[in-house]
């Protein structure tokens, strides 16, 4: 694993409730836990651009379901309902190659059902059934460590090197970059990312500037959007904007105002 991550985060899910609750994971391939229940008085709720993979359960007592979500391209609604409780586990990009019949390229901008994935059959009722965020984790836990497997092949070996430079650079690193730091050929370091993340090295690499800035707005350490751009290694502002607006669904500006509005640090519980 690389010694810096930057942990995927969902903005929208925190300020899309009233009170999202978080605590972060000891298992290998996943991120954290999370819960929260939707509000559509909070406005709409957008998945954003992580490179990460989302298992999310749908704690309806009458109609539970759970879903495996690969990280999205663009912003696009998240497909919520108001009033119900949702149970959700972030994976950690680059840890799993496949996750049961579905390999991380398949997953990628797809939503599938978990049970055909994993086959966890009557899991969505159980996890719906707890009412305690902890025994919902503990539940989840247990079923996902007999379900799937770490991979420490090659290709993974050379896929996590990557994923340390990326990570050590916000971002902010060209493929040629890459292949002067590990002395590997761009086609083996092209395919071997590919292969154990599903995604290219350019688009990750795209994600994770934009979290990158997206957690340090959410932290309310930049002190204008020109350093906020700078410190993504944007070009210019232009370049910032459009990148923001494709991603996030908002200006930088409108969504720096709807943290505040919307009180995004006092929904956020970490446990």
């Amino acid at each position: 694993m690389p010694e810096k991550i930057i942990y995927p985060i969902q903005p929208y899910f925190v300020l899309s409730s009233a009170a999202y609750y978080k605590k972060l994971s000891g298992l290998p391939a996943v991120s954290h836990f999370y819960r929260f229940t939707g509000n559509q008085n909070s406005g709409q709720c957008f998945a954003v651009p992580d490179g990460a993979v989302d298992i999310i359960f749908k704690c309806s007592k009458d109609a539970p379901s759970a879903e495996i979500c690969g990280t999205v391209k663009q912003s696009e609604d998240a497909g919520f309902s108001d009033s119900t409780t949702y149970f959700g586990v972030r994976l950690l990009p680059g840890i799993l190659e496949n996750l049961g019949g579905a390999s991380m390229k398949e997953l990628m901008n797809h939503r599938y059902s978990l049970e055909e994935v994993l086959g966890t059959h009557g899991l969505a009722g159980e996890i719906a059934d707890l009412d305690s965020f902890e025994d919902q984790i503990q539940l989840f836990t247990k079923v996902f460590s007999e379900k799937a497997g770490t991979s420490d092949n090659g290709s993974h070996r050379v896929a996590s090197a990557v994923l340390h430079e990326i990570y050590e650079n916000d971002g902010v690193i060209r493929v040629s970059e890459l292949e002067q730091k590990l002395h590997y050929s761009r086609r083996h370091l092209v395919r071997s990312f590919e292969e154990t993340t599903g995604l290219d090295i350019k688009s990750f690499s795209t994600y994770i500037r934009f979290q990158s800035v997206l957690k340090q707005l959410n932290e309310g350490r930049f002190k204008s959007l020109s350093e906020a751009a700078a410190a993504g290694g944007y070009f210019d502002q232009n370049h910032f904007q459009k990148d923001f607006k494709r991603f996030a669904n908002i200006t930088p500006g409108a969504y720096v105002k709807l943290l505040e509005d919307m009180k995004y640090q006092d929904k956020l519980i970490i446990l």
